[in-house]
């Protein structure tokens, strides 16, 4: 009998400790269009980091199209792409400063106007009037910023 109740006491502990069964949230694929789906896994997020995640999934829907495109994506895989994106915006960030800046001083151009569409950064749009524009100091002073920022997560 005693070797009964340990058992059963080892078993309820491991179980406990297991989480009961539960996936971890990372692997679990949630259909980010259905809202309640959506709540829940914010809900097993911590707390500290649900804005993040908010905001790195909206960076994600808009890169894939909309919300729909997330369908079956787990919470690790949104900050991957996540990463992915925010690595691939600023290598290519660097790349667009570095030849503006080349070309302004070509041109003795002493300003310049900057189109800024989520993380990426292009010439200015027709018909569009921007509020702000950049001299070559400015924009070297941004391009040394992003060559210069750490990791990003």
């Amino acid at each position: 009998m005693k070797r009964l109740s340990l058992g059963l006491i080892l078993t309820l502990i491991l179980i406990s400790l297991s989480g009961c069964g539960d996936k971890d949230i990372n692997t679990i694929k949630y259909d980010f269009n259905n809202q309640s789906e959506f709540e829940d896994a914010i809900l097993k997020i911590p707390v500290n980091e649900q804005a993040l995640f908010i905001k790195n999934f909206e960076l994600v829907a808009y890169v894939h199209g909309g919300e729909k495109k997330l369908q079956g994506f787990t919470i690790l895989d949104i900050k991957k792409e996540s990463i992915r994106v925010k690595k691939y915006a600023r290598k290519e960030n660097i790349k667009y400063l570095t030849s503006k800046i080349a070309k302004m001083k070509n041109l003795n151009q002493k300003r310049a106007s900057i189109h800024q569409d989520h993380l990426m950064m292009s010439d200015p749009k027709r018909g569009l009037v921007y509020k702000r524009s950049y001299s070559v100091k400015e924009l070297e002073e941004v391009l040394t910023a992003l060559i210069n920022r750490g990791e990003i997560k």
